[in-house]
């Protein structure tokens, strides 16, 4: 049975795989062979079918409340329309990566529905 696992970005890391300059990525902790775990369908993190969603920081201002979802990594550049009175960076009480709940989570890695194609 599948699961769902969060993988913690940086700003840089999600800029990138935005702009489609970050296909791929590694994380500590797997083993050396983790290629041949990976052919059977297992590696340390996830099993073959998983779905792994980025974890980056994020913000749900009261400015703009009843407001969005907003990310560091992009904010302000992208707000969505409709919404005035942005309040500046440094007004914003940013929540860590690691605290990102599922559900404001907007990209998912792997898979069909993936950014990265699967």
């Amino acid at each position: 049975m599948a699961k769902e696992h969060p993988i913690l970005f940086t700003g840089a890391m999600v800029r990138a795989i935005l702009d489609g300059r970050k296909t791929q990525t590694r994380r500590d902790g797997f083993t050396p062979d983790y290629v041949a775990l990976l052919e059977n369908g297992y590696c340390r993190y996830a099993y073959a079918g998983d779905q792994l969603w980025a974890g980056e920081t994020w913000a749900q201002p009261a400015a703009l409340d009843p407001g969005p979802t907003v990310y560091r990594a992009d904010y302000p550049t992208w707000v969505p329309l409709g919404y005035q009175n942005i309040p500046p960076v440094e007004a914003i009480r940013w929540k860590p990566s690691i605290h990102i709940p599922r559900a404001a989570c907007r990209l998912v890695l792997g898979g069909p529905t993936s950014v990265w194609g699967g």
